[in-house]
């Protein structure tokens, strides 16, 4: 039993060694962390489906890049948020991950690392944005009871 989602590691190419699906879980989890913190639990699921997709035909170099884009993709194609997620200087457009962060390409820097899309104000836009506040609404929403002593 591996880790998920790499649960049948015998199924896996031999470059993705036991340290490195470990390694690659971890990541996984922190893109999950970012989805829910910009649009919403409601997302993460993707994460998982996109990297059982992946695990077999994308090699070990690579895979976390492929699954990111893939997810982004998801989310622009199925309109969920078409700049996921948003650049936090420039909300018109979406960062992109490579090199192990999240970059603003426009002004060519590295502005987070995976996991860390909350903590410099990058979100969502569009209708995910109004999911998310939905969603944190929830909680708060109390029901008046029906009658007053």
């Amino acid at each position: 039993m591996g880790q998920w989602p790499f649960d049948d590691p015998d199924k896996l190419p031999p470059d993705f060694t036991p340290d490195l699906i470990s390694e690659l879980a971890r990541q996984l989890a922190m893109l999950e962390q970012d989805i829910a913190g910009t649009i919403g639990d409601s997302y993460r699921h993707e994460v998982g489906s996109v990297a059982e997709n992946a695990r077999g035909f994308a090699s070990a170099e690579g895979f976390l890049e492929r699954v990111v884009e893939d997810v982004q993709q998801i989310f622009m194609d199925a309109f969920v948020d078409t700049t996921w997620p948003s650049c936090p200087h420039h909300p018109n457009h979406p960062l992109w991950f490579h090199d192990d962060a999240w970059h603003c390409d426009r002004d060519g820097v590295a502005l987070a690392k995976l996991g860390g899309l909350v903590a410099i104000g990058a979100g969502a836009t569009g209708r995910a944005q109004a999911k998310k506040r939905e969603e944190q609404r929830q909680p708060q929403i109390r029901r008046r009871p029906s009658s007053e002593p």
